[in-house]
């Protein structure tokens, strides 16, 4: 019976409990894509929320209880295909019962942006290190914690990979991610520029005004298309239009977090070129906002309009 040490720690204090949040079982890397955890409510509860944490106690990710819970068999649905179970994105379940949550034992992703469509690269952050974790789950401003240990793949330290391997590729993982965050970032604020500046076009039949905003309009759809394939409309769009930096990055992001190993020689080298890439885009970005915005503002002034709001989501 699957997770049948769950029954084994039912005791007369976990049936009087009005919560109970059981020892979760250790996973182990390569072989289980998340942890589960378990946790019983002796009747409704207003919030709950599921903490992950380092030895520390250092939170990880957060997960809070959503108006109305995943189904619990459409979750074991899909970890037995191997999928993430979308309970983790709306938050543990807060009705009178037993209840089980999974975690990917993930850090966060890169900053996403609606409609972003990617070829070969989910929206997966980089893997935990094997060690010990806690989770915490709190009901109604009452807390439990239990302990677990993420464990090494066996099948990898048999093969040679140590812990220094793997905590490599987790920092170049992050480093990956933190990239595709960058890139995306500029997509977020070059689409933000761009509704501003069809807004100010809107107030306006000033020759001066309307000739120098499409002249910023058309420099930042260009680095927005040398950042992110703008014509991508479904899944299979990438076949017939070819990706750009972002998704070249995030693409190697799922390579390297795709083997238990140190990277490869080859990752790094991908990853500089690609990162130059999306540099220059990013300066050229910076210089727009710097000259041209700033030439815009002065004549939206000069005509009483509202300037345009460079919130400088880039850092």
């Amino acid at each position: 019976m699957r997770d049948i040490d769950v029954l084994r720690q039912i005791t007369q204090q976990v049936a009087d409990a009005d919560f109970w949040l059981f020892d979760p079982k250790d996973p182990v890397r390569g072989f289980d894509p998340q942890v589960r955890v378990y946790y019983h409510l002796a009747q409704d509860a207003d919030s709950v929320t599921l903490d992950f944490m380092d030895t520390a106690g250092n939170t990880i990710v957060t997960y809070a209880s959503g108006p109305e819970a995943e189904a619990e068999e459409e979750q074991e649905e899909q970890e037995e295909a191997g999928e993430q179970a979308e309970a983790d994105a709306e938050g543990p379940a807060r009705e009178a019962g037993s209840h089980s949550f999974s975690w990917t034992m993930r850090d966060e992703g890169w900053t996403e942006f609606e409609g972003r469509i990617f070829w070969a690269a989910g929206n997966i952050g980089p893997a935990l290190l094997p060690g010990p974790y806690q989770v915490r789950l709190t009901v109604d401003g009452e807390s439990q914690g239990r302990e677990f240990e993420i464990h090494m793949n066996p099948r990898a330290a048999a093969s040679g990979v140590t812990m220094a391997d793997l905590e490599e590729r987790y920092r170049f993982a992050s480093q990956i991610r933190d990239r595709v965050s960058q890139a995306n970032e500029a997509v977020l604020e070059i689409r933000d520029l761009k509704e501003q500046v069809d807004d100010r076009l809107e107030r306006t039949d000033e020759a001066s005004v309307e000739e120098l905003a499409q002249m910023v309009r058309e420099r930042l759809t260009r680095v927005e298309e040398a950042v992110y394939q703008t014509q991508s409309r479904s899944a299979q769009d990438p076949l017939n239009f070819p990706i750009r930096i972002n998704n070249r990055l995030a693409a190697l992001l799922s390579l390297v977090e795709g083997s238990e190993n140190r990277p490869t020689n080859q990752s790094y080298e991908v990853y500089e070129v690609l990162s130059e890439e999306l540099e220059v885009q990013l300066q050229e970005l910076e210089v727009i906002i710097r000259d041209d915005v700033s030439r815009l503002n002065q004549l939206l002034r000069e005509e009483g309009l509202p300037t345009i709001n460079t919130r400088r989501l880039l850092s």
